[in-house]
């Protein structure tokens, strides 16, 4: 269930027992969008939070009244709303927001709001409603901190308490907290008082709050007792919470919801995610006046299946009477009765759980049920609510008042805050505290455990230290279940609930570093005592029990563990007889299978698709099977073929170093008898990375090598081989290997072994202009081209090497009309950030060359915008000279020849030639630059842009570019737009 940061709508009351209002969750979430930009002036300010009194208000029996008037209703909510509005006001209130009839304002001053409500109740208790209706509001007031407002709101746990007070208020009283009372108490006027309530539990089960009444005169002033857990009229047994509910809003009011429509509600999650207090909290917005109360059941004590309905019985005070079985007399004792039971910790009973709940549940007609445990219980009409760990931001792009609308992120915050008052999440502790609380998985006990851990080390130090997080967090509350006192022992208890078979599988899939499907978990879990139908049985057994969670993906079922469990599994498995060494050989076979299995050569389509889609799931459980063959000494022609596999699946993405690294990994492991075109293979791979890298002569050296260890073996292997020998030549001004690289692809052609050696014969044959003429290289792409015409993953490359023929020779038409079918690739595509950068880069080259300089600075900065994940040195360089010839074009010329100069300084650092056609254009730019500028200024520019870096040159070239983009984009402009 997702946290919402907006009240959700009404939730009908559906049985006797519920509210009959909604529940407060749904009124004051702690999380309220503004609805105004002006700022607050608060009475003080520390740390990013504001000092302010909060106000909530309500129509008392709001259900009623538009199940009564019907269409008549909108007329005197109409009223009302301008009744509450015109007092905020005149007393400087703001409104943050509305939720149907409900209210929630900001004051910055305390006696201002309590003005405010004495006003708005005169003038609601005056008012002529129509048809002689009557409209009572209640009305709750608090002083306290709110965090700044941000895309989240306010967020502050004193706006959920402000919420509360209200709740607990009838038609027409004002309820105010003890910290607006002292504030205001010396300051009201003679006709204006406050009456203390006393102390009173408020529904957040927290500790007691003195509340008081506001007394004024034409106020009623006489009322029931106020609907706290104190009121006599509340029947329950709601143990009290020494600490605040913080968070879980949405999952309140959904559960609420749930639990109102089903007889039976099984709230379910790993150990520690805070089901006990979420069913506790869902029970305290439940209860009312109405109905025959809300009943806790703890099951915690209790260790035979036999004692489940004594313990209930002991909590309605129920005798036993033999013969007659306890359950059939504590559901003689139910009877008819209305109410709500809460069973808590059900997991270790449940066969005694489940059969006792069926019978109450079929034998007394108003009974619901919430039960918690870590499996379900499995019996008929039960509804599963699975319950997440509490919501942790995804990505590290916030700040801290964003941060603070995530459930986790505050309730580490306000355990923190219990040992050092003055604690805020902050800029500089920020990423530490979002650290923290996604290593703990955002389980609320863990959370808790490591907030503890304050009171002696600083946040910093804890999360340094949760690499031995089971034992570091120790030392939780000496009154709490001793499997709730350390993180080990909270996920020992479940562990020690498994029977043998879920056990062994625990253990072995924890060496799953990702998700997993059924297949993986057979190929990994299977063998000794447990079959294919054994795991598929046992790992849905472990989702159950929230040991595994559970995600679909493209259509079916993955499973993860959760850091912290995963770590506890695999300790176990570590100190078992078996050891690790049996589960990860098993990992490491399942993908040396199915991935290293794959067509290094001729993938087909599906192949690729596959791939690509599948890659971000496993790229790193690949990894690991990778290391744990390196680290073991055991790498053979399989395991080889999966690091072959894992660097084509990483083609698409950059990851260059990775590549390089992956690569030379196995090139050193490999053993003598390894098969060489796999050598091959990984020295081609390893030569495009470096040639990426700007490492052009080593890359030229592994290419080499290629070429001669696929000669006499495999065609396409050379065809591919000779290509990347090409263009590390290329890049390091070799002529001698580009003649050998263009007699080895004629010699190729002259064989014909097949249609793909073809292709890359001609393909290398085109891109070698020292050696052919336009027109035999034209002859080459196209037949390039035509070879390549169904192979998704290579046509627009071909098409790229054709783009720069064509510039070269001139044709500029055609050269956009190639452009144009590579964008539409792009388009359809824009996971490839590399294809996308270099689609915009050229078109930025395209539009200089022909004088569109406006054009050409707004295709760079998509370019830019585009290759911000493209961390590749030799498309920084010709990124800089795409600039340059940009700025040339719009007339900065001075600017232009210190980014020609950055371009060719990361050149030469990068040990790489320039392309020929860019060699060919940078010359006749300059030469143009030095005719405008002189000689000696623009050898002096180059000097001068040979010292400023890539990031400087980029922000020379933005800010020209800002000139640029004053002129409106051409038509051409608007079709390359990626928006479009």
């Amino acid at each position: 269930m997702a946290t919402s940061n907006t009240a959700p709508a009404r939730v009908v009351a559906m049985t006797p027992w519920s509210c009959t209002h909604r529940p407060v969750s749904q009124r004051g979430t702690g999380v309220y969008p503004v609805a105004t930009a002006q700022p607050l002036a608060p009475l003080c300010q520390t740390s990013g939070t504001d000092t302010l009194t909060f106000l909530f208000t309500d129509i008392e029996g709001s259900t009623e009244k538009v199940s009564r008037l019907g269409d008549a209703y909108s007329a005197v909510l109409t009223d009302h709303n301008g009744i509450i509005r015109e007092g905020l006001a005149v007393h400087g209130g703001r409104e943050v927001s509305t939720a149907g009839d409900g209210f929630f304002a900001v004051f910055t001053s305390p006696r201002a709001c309590v003005a405010a409500a004495i006003q708005i109740q005169r003038q609601l208790a005056s008012h002529a409603w129509a048809d002689g209706e009557r409209v009572k509001v209640r009305m709750g007031l608090h002083t306290g901190e709110a965090s700044d407002e941000s895309a989240a709101g306010l967020v502050g746990l004193d706006i959920h308490k402000a919420a509360r007070i209200a709740a607990a208020a009838h038609g027409g009283q004002v309820l105010v907290s003890e910290a607006t009372a002292i504030l205001v108490r010396d300051l009201l006027r003679d006709d204006v008082s406050l009456r203390d309530l006393g102390s009173h539990r408020l529904k957040d089960l927290g500790r007691p709050e003195e509340l008081f009444q506001l007394v004024a005169a034409e106020l009623e002033t006489d009322f029931p007792p106020i609907k706290t857990l104190d009121n006599p009229l509340l029947k329950h047994n709601l143990p009290l919470q020494l600490t605040s509910f913080v968070g879980r809003e949405q999952d309140v009011s959904e559960l609420a919801a749930a639990t109102q429509g089903h007889r039976l509600v099984t709230i379910t999650g790993p150990g520690g995610c805070g089901k006990t207090r979420l069913a506790l909290q869902v029970g305290a917005e439940l209860l009312s006046g109405d109905g025959d109360g809300v009943w806790f059941v703890d099951l915690s004590p209790v260790r035979e299946d036999s004692d489940v309905a004594r313990t209930l019985a002991a909590v309605f005070n129920i005798v036993d009477q033999p013969p007659v079985p306890l359950v059939e007399s504590v559901g003689r004792s139910i009877g008819a009765a209305s109410m709500l039971i809460v069973v808590d910790n059900c997991e270790h009973v449940v066969d005694g759980c489940a059969k006792t709940l069926d019978f109450l549940l079929r034998h007394c007609p108003r009974l619901h049920v919430i039960a918690t445990s870590r499996e379900p219980l499995d019996i008929e009409s039960e509804t599963i609510v699975r319950v997440p760990p509490m919501s942790v931001p995804e990505n590290d792009d916030l700040d801290a008042n964003t941060a603070m609308s995530y459930d986790a992120i505050r309730l580490f915050s306000e355990r923190v805050r219990a040992f050092d008052p003055d604690f805020q999440v902050d800029s500089t502790n920020l990423a530490t505290v979002l650290s923290l609380c996604r290593r703990l998985d955002g389980i609320p006990l863990a959370i808790e455990l490591a907030a503890a851990r304050t009171r002696t080390m600083t946040v910093e130090d804890v999360e340094r230290r949760l690499d031995e997080r089971f034992r570091l967090l120790r030392g939780g509350s000496r009154t709490a279940m001793e499997r709730q006192r350390t993180l080990e022992a909270l996920i020992g208890w479940s562990y020690d609930l498994l029977a043998g078979p879920e056990q062994i599988a625990l253990k072995r899939l924890s060496v799953f570093v990702g998700s997993f499907d059924l297949e993986a978990a057979d190929a990994v879990a299977g063998g000794g005592a447990l079959d294919a139908f054994d795991v598929a049985d046992v790992v849905g057994s472990l989702a159950d029990r929230s040991l595994l969670q559970l995600d679909a993906v493209h259509g079916s079922t993955r499973y993860r563990f959760l850091e912290t469990v995963r770590d506890y599994a695999r300790r176990r498995l570590v100190e078992s007889d078996e050891g690790p060494e049996p589960a990860r050989d098993g990992h490491a076979a399942y993908f040396e299978r199915t991935r290293g299995a794959h067509n290094l050569l001729l993938p087909t389509q599906e192949e690729l698709a596959r791939d690509r889609a599948s890659w971000p799931l496993e790229r790193a459980d690949v990894l690991a099977a990778m290391q744990f063959r390196f680290e073991a000494g055991r790498v053979d022609n399989s395991s080889i073929r999966l690091v072959a596999s894992s660097i084509e699946s990483l083609n698409d993405g950059g990851n260059y170093q990775m590549r390089d690294e992956l690569a030379t990994m196995a090139l050193d492991r490999m053993p003598p008898g390894a098969d060489p075109l796999l050598r091959s293979i990984l020295l081609r791979q390893r030569s495009t990375a470096r040639n990426l890298l700007g490492r052009a002569v080593d890359a030229k050296h592994d290419a080499r090598d290629a070429v001669e260890l696929a000669r006499e073996r495999d065609p396409v292997v050379l065809g591919r081989a000779l290509w990347t020998l090409a263009l590390a030549a290329r890049r390091s001004d070799d002529d001698e290997t580009l003649r050998y690289v263009y007699d080895a692809a004629t010699e190729v052609l002259d064989a014909r072994p097949s249609e793909m050696a073809c292709a890359y014969a001609h393909r290398v044959r085109a891109q070698i202009p020292e050696l052919g003429s336009p027109e035999q290289r034209r002859e080459d792409a196209d037949s390039a081209l035509e070879y390549f015409a169904n192979d998704a993953r290579w046509i627009p490359a071909v098409r790229h090497e054709r783009w720069w023929l064509e510039v070269e020779l001139g044709d500029y038409a055609r050269a956009r009309e190639l452009m144009l079918e590579n964008f539409d690739v792009a388009k359809l595509d824009l996971s490839r950030s590399r294809h996308v950068f270099v689609v915009h880069v050229n078109h930025s080259m395209l539009e200089s060359l022909v004088g569109n300089a406006p054009e050409a600075a707004r295709a760079w900065e998509m370019a830019v915008a585009a290759g911000r994940e493209v961390d590749v040195p030799a498309l920084q360089t010709t990124a800089l000279f795409a600039a340059g010839l940009a700025l040339s074009a719009g007339g900065f010329d001075a600017e232009a020849v210190l980014l020609h100069g950055a371009s060719l300084a990361l050149t030469e650092q990068q040990g790489a030639g320039l392309e020929h056609t860019e060699r060919q254009l940078r010359s006749e730019d300059l030469s143009r630059l030095r005719d405008r500028l002189g000689p000696e200024r623009v050898e002096q520019l180059l000097v001068d842009g040979s010292a400023i870096g890539f990031g400087e040159a980029r922000s020379i070239a933005e800010r020209c570019f800002q000139e640029l983009a004053v002129s409106p984009p051409n038509d051409q402009g608007k079709a390359w737009s990626v928006d479009s």
